[in-house]
């Protein structure tokens, strides 16, 4: 996950080396302290809105605004595909070299945002790709088996 705190980036994958160093305790409902490197830190969830994925958190005392990606957000930057808005998409590409495991679609198919179109294994880890947009299925590139190079266009959308 990509947290963005005050227009710095963040990515956590090591989660397991950060809580070696690191003692929560819930005070209450959204209140935590926190104890990292012997600093105490108090934290408190103002608001949350997940539309826009941001949140708004008392750090100390001191406000902070903080927008964070989930995982899927990341990749699908990644590929050139995170501003919608002002593009259409037309083709879904191979964000890395790997191979194709499943496809959940067929050709004529109407997906929504978010559902799953095929699973790509790729060093060792199976990583489902999704549908960035509401889209239709007009070609599949690819089979079930197809090894696939970084950015090798695997389905194209009407």
């Amino acid at each position: 996950m990509k947290v963005i705190i005050e227009n710095q980036e963040f990515l956590l994958k090591d989660l397991e080396n950060l809580k070696k160093d690191l003692s929560i305790e819930k005070i209450e409902e959204n209140h935590w302290h926190i104890l990292y490197h012997n600093q105490s830190i108090s934290l408190k969830l103002i608001s949350k809105n997940l539309e826009e994925q941001t949140s708004e958190w008392r750090i100390n005392g001191k406000t902070v605004l903080t927008k964070y990606q989930s995982e899927l957000d990341v990749l699908l930057q990644s590929m050139g595909l995170s501003n919608q808005n002002q593009k259409k998409i037309k083709e879904l590409k191979s964000p890395m070299p790997g191979l194709i495991k499943k496809i959940m679609v067929h050709v004529g198919d109407f997906i929504s945002k978010g559902e799953p179109l095929l699973t790509l294994e790729a060093m060792k880890m199976e990583n489902i790709l999704k549908s960035p947009v509401d889209v239709k299925i007009a070609q599949i590139k690819v089979s079930e088996g197809n090894a696939v190079d970084k950015n090798q266009v695997l389905i194209v959308f009407e």
